[in-house]
């Protein structure tokens, strides 16, 4: 009787009703969203840092990396290799000048690489210290 009261609880509600817009949600994006492009660079940067080049298309990396399985898109591939912006996940950056008063902004709604090139550039522009960066973000 006890377990029956708890399967109504608000808590419970809200997460059944999050797994079933997940389940909604799978299989929604598909091939023609991703940027070959952007698959094709990854492939090219994996090949600089190897002695044994990738063969085969940028289809066939995401399937070797289980992110294309059954013809499915995994999510996480349409966030790391997305054409255009998608606001499935965004980084709010603020540089503040009071605890209220944000001086500058920014908020990427692109690909997670891209997201991360944006996040470091936008730390770096605020930075009031001298800090020696060796190397840049790399994929």
């Amino acid at each position: 009787m006890r377990g029956r009261g708890l399967k109504q609880s608000g808590v419970f509600a809200s997460l059944d009703h999050h797994e079933s817009t997940s389940l909604r949600r799978r299989g929604l994006h598909t091939e023609a969203d991703l940027s070959l492009d952007k698959l094709q660079a990854l492939i090219e940067g994996i090949d600089l840092s190897r002695d044994i080049a990738l063969l085969g298309d940028p289809l066939s990396l995401l399937k070797k990396l289980e992110l294309l399985r059954d013809r499915r898109l995994a999510h996480a591939a349409f966030l790391l290799f997305m054409t255009g912006e998608s606001s499935l996940s965004i980084i709010e950056l603020g540089h503040f000048q009071t605890p209220t008063l944000i001086k500058d902004c920014l908020r990427p709604k692109t690909d997670l690489f891209a997201k991360v090139e944006k996040t470091m550039a936008f730390i770096k522009k605020y930075m009031n210290k001298a800090f020696i960066n060796t190397s840049e973000p790399q994929r």
